[in-house]
């Protein structure tokens, strides 16, 4: 709550250098974010993507990972759903399921070689992850051009998915639900099913014991008994199987076709609502609506008190920011009363 109270501090303090008002500028903020049906569908749509691939990056840090890696993964989940999406024949949730498991299987594949790395030669995870990151990025525009393209697409986009590979909204399953809920994409039902998955497997099983005790203490941790290899490379391919299905929901829920820039930009995000839900799968839901909230109203925020939306952006960053002061304050003030004792 301070991180978030800060970043609206700043932000305001930037408007008024600007002769911009705050007041104005926050209210269309929130319009854009949740004033409407439309604008709350624009909100899920953002954070859906950012709850599976901030549970990536939250599962790599319980482990001790720094696995940053999750944007490379997202574009391999995303390339695989504008492959098997436009197959024709094949009923709603078969085809459905078929993406969502082959993009989380490409997802943890791509995780594979920096687990490998990691586990064999002590490579460290920030730079292979990396690496991979960027070469899925050229491995995928080239795919894109070379084999998926649309011969009659103007933007170089793949063909349109089929409509048995496109996930419903919400409204279409539950016909109940008011509109400014209905009209939400049912992915998010899988994103808050995944946290809780991925909550249940950190506190309640011995998968999970391990991957809390190696995080806390590796040397403590091997010492009794656990297992390294295994809980390194656990953890970073079931992280890169989620990020994969991010992947494909933002092409079977959002986009419903591959382009060149698809999902660019995912992973990395979901360092910052990692940090921001201190690395716990549950905090990691409101933590990504906040991030996706910010990206629906900037727009809003821009046209109604003509304020750059850029200085979402910037919110954003002073999010980041102010967790990770927090972490520096917290080793200062140890330090201090140690010196002090």
């Amino acid at each position: 709550m301070v991180s978030i109270l800060a970043a609206f501090l700043v932000g305001a303090v930037l408007m008024l250098l600007f002769d911009k008002n705050p007041l104005v500028a926050y209210s269309a903020l929130f319009r854009g974010a949740f004033g409407s049906p439309f604008a709350v569908s624009n909100t899920v749509s953002n954070s859906v993507p950012l709850i599976f691939t901030g549970l990536t990056v939250a599962l790599g840090f319980r482990a001790g990972l720094f696995n940053i890696g999750a944007e490379g993964q997202v574009l391999l989940g995303a390339l695989v759903a504008a492959w098997l999406g436009p197959m024709v024949g094949l009923p709603g949730w078969p085809h459905v399921a078929l993406i969502i498991a082959a993009s989380g299987l490409a997802g943890a594949l791509w995780a594979g070689p920096p687990a490998i790395f990691k586990v064999k030669t002590g490579a460290h995870e920030v730079i292979t992850t990396l690496m991979m990151s960027f070469i899925a990025i050229q491995l995928v525009g080239l795919i894109l051009r070379v084999f998926l393209r649309d011969p009659f697409s103007s933007s170089g986009a793949s063909k349109d998915i089929a409509a048995s590979a496109e996930i419903a909204s919400l409204g279409e399953l539950f016909s109940f639900l008011p509109a400014i809920i209905g009209s939400s994409h049912a992915g998010i039902l899988l994103a808050l099913i995944a946290a809780l998955l991925i909550w249940l497997l950190l506190e309640k099983t011995s998968w999970g014991f391990d991957i809390r005790s190696f995080g806390a203490n590796p040397v403590a941790a091997v010492t009794h008994g656990i297992r390294e290899g295994r809980t390194i490379a656990m953890a970073l391919l079931v992280g890169g199987a989620l990020a994969g299905i991010a992947g494909a929901i933002q092409i079977m829920a959002v986009q419903h076709k591959l382009y060149a820039r698809s999902a660019v930009g995912l992973g990395f995000a979901g360092i910052a609502v990692a940090l921001l839900a201190n690395n716990h799968p549950m905090w990691v839901i409101p933590s990504a609506i906040l991030f996706g909230a910010l990206q629906s109203g900037a727009t809003q925020m821009q046209l109604a008190a003509d304020v750059p939306i850029e200085l979402a952006e910037a919110m954003q960053g002073t999010i980041v920011f102010v967790v990770a002061t927090q972490g520096v304050v917290r080793l200062a003030g140890r330090g201090f009363w140690a010196r002090a004792a």
